[in-house]
């Protein structure tokens, strides 16, 4: 009986040898992984990476006249490696833009169609777990740079504010064409913006918007921000309200974009869409409420 014991003790004690901290110098090799060059593309949304094939490069609609529609513009692509601690080269396009560090951004000023990226990573292997791993892995994924019609974030979207759930509307968002000088049928000076409508609900017009729209985020801000009344200018139709931005900031750099201005994050899979935004009522022809915050949630029909 004791050797019987015996050796289904040794066979317990091998079988349980790579998953044993005191008889590995502290590895679990379940948790463990080998070296790998993984890694993430595409637009960040606050602190949320949001990995991308294709990045949707934002189009300049001008005068509205589609021939003088400037469709290369510029965006930031985002680049990071999921492996800590490695050496990394990363080689992006076929012109040798060559970056060593873990994550980074380039800023795309013209449309590239689509490009490989290539990242390779050297780290210390872990033999003991991975003996024929040799510290060296590379990836390549195909990274598209372009404009997309339509553009994946225009259409109607319905649902509800989070502050009375109960009530559902549909808003759209699209590019809105206007009369830049008011109201003048005649003047023949015309603009395209991007816009949002009926945000918030009752409001049965346009909200016209400087801003950017990319793959799965938009950024807006009234234009121009610092005269109140020339909201008149920007809004058709029934309008009760007036979006604008949190607060009105010095210098427009993109964080202060994300915090201050109405925002938004799409998620095709599931075609949800989330728009923080702030509002006034409007009382007269250049008097408001109190600001107001509020959530949409919706979904694209």
């Amino acid at each position: 009986m004791k050797k019987l014991i015996y050796i289904l003790f040794f066979f317990i004690a091998v079988s349980c040898k790579k998953d044993d901290f005191s008889s590995t110098g502290g590895y679990n090799c379940a948790k463990e992984k080998p070296v790998s060059a993984d890694f993430m593309m595409g637009e960040i949304y606050g602190d949320e990476f949001i990995d991308l094939d294709t990045v949707v490069m934002d189009v300049d609609y001008k005068d509205g006249n589609p021939a003088n529609y400037d469709r290369d513009t510029y965006t930031y692509v985002y680049f990071k490696a999921n492996l800590a601690g490695a050496s990394y080269e990363w080689q992006i396009g076929n012109n040798g833009i060559v970056k060593t560090g873990k994550e980074f951004s380039l800023l795309f000023s013209y449309r590239v169609g689509t490009i490989p990226v290539r990242l390779i990573v050297h780290k210390a292997p872990n033999k003991y777990c991975f003996p024929n791993d040799d510290g060296i892995d590379t990836v390549v994924r195909y990274l598209t740079v372009d404009n997309v019609e339509p553009h994946p974030l225009f259409g109607e979207y319905k649902g509800y504010s989070l502050s009375n759930p109960a009530e559902q509307f549909t808003i759209k968002m699209d590019t809105s064409r206007f009369n830049e000088l008011g109201y003048e049928p005649n003047t023949g000076h015309y603009s395209v913006y991007k816009g949002i409508y009926n945000l918030p609900n009752g409001n049965t017009g346009w909200q016209s918007f400087v801003g950017t729209t990319n793959s799965t985020v938009c950024s807006y801000y009234e234009s121009p921000p610092q005269l109140p009344y020339n909201h008149m200018w920007y809004c058709f139709g029934d309008y009760k309200y007036i979006l604008m931005t949190n607060e009105y900031p010095s210098t427009y750099t993109a964080e202060m974009n994300f915090k201050n201005f109405t925002r938004c994050r799409y998620y095709p899979k599931t075609k949800k869409i989330v728009i923080i935004y702030w509002y006034r009522k409007l009382i007269t022809y250049n008097t408001f409420g109190p600001k107001m915050a509020d959530v949409f949630i919706g979904y694209k029909q």
